[in-house]
């Protein structure tokens, strides 16, 4: 229940954080939370939440142009835009389950 409410939490913060902030952000939601919430588990609910929120957010944001530019550059890099969208979630959901993790660990590390 831990990993879900951890999830679900930096989603929503990563959403808000980054509507004004750059992306690096997604690690200091994610070490935030770890640190407020540790758990065995905490890389889990970092991924999770980072992915899948990174993954709805691209989605909707090409969804919402129409240059089709995740097109273009999947086809620079010759790949289809679906593969492209799971790329951006598997670096955002590392990014966010290494920093969930880390603060989790240092929580763990103080007592």
């Amino acid at each position: 229940m831990r990993v879900f409410t951890q999830a679900v939490l930096i989603a929503i913060l990563t959403y808000i954080a980054l509507l004004p902030g750059p992306w690096w952000l997604i690690g200091l939601v994610g070490f935030v939370v770890g640190y407020a919430l540790p758990g065995r588990l905490s890389f889990v609910g970092g991924f999770a939440g980072v992915a899948l929120m990174w993954l709805i957010k691209a989605w909707l944001q090409d969804a919402s142009t129409t240059t089709g530019l995740s097109a273009q550059v999947a086809g620079v890099l010759h790949m289809s835009a679906g593969v492209l969208y799971l790329a951006t979630a598997l670096i955002g959901g590392l990014v966010g389950g290494f920093a969930t993790m880390t603060g989790s660990l240092l929580r763990a590390k103080k007592r």
